[in-house]
């Protein structure tokens, strides 16, 4: 479970858990209503996501901005003829 661990030590959850507790705690307090907080919840949770897939697309090598798949979109031979472009030069 070691790749569990390191999922839930990221900045990224750090900072979502912690701003989720902190509109819990609004809530509890009584500071902002529910339909309040559960807006704030989704727009977190979503942007959290978008994240994770924005940070996966780019540290995969795969984004446009380290060359992209040739016109043919993503095969398996694309993204094997874009590791070799990326070895010869």
């Amino acid at each position: 479970m070691p790749q569990m661990e390191s999922k839930f030590a990221s900045r990224k959850f750090i900072l979502a858990a912690f701003v989720l507790l902190a509109a819990l705690g609004l809530l509890i307090a009584g500071l902002i209503d529910q339909n309040t907080w559960s807006s704030f919840n989704t727009w977190v949770i979503g942007l959290y996501i978008t994240g994770n897939v924005g940070a996966a697309y780019v540290a995969d090598g795969t984004g446009y901005s380290s060359g992209g798949y040739p016109s043919g979109g993503y095969t398996r031979a694309g993204d094997a003829a874009c590791a070799a472009k990326k070895v010869q030069s």
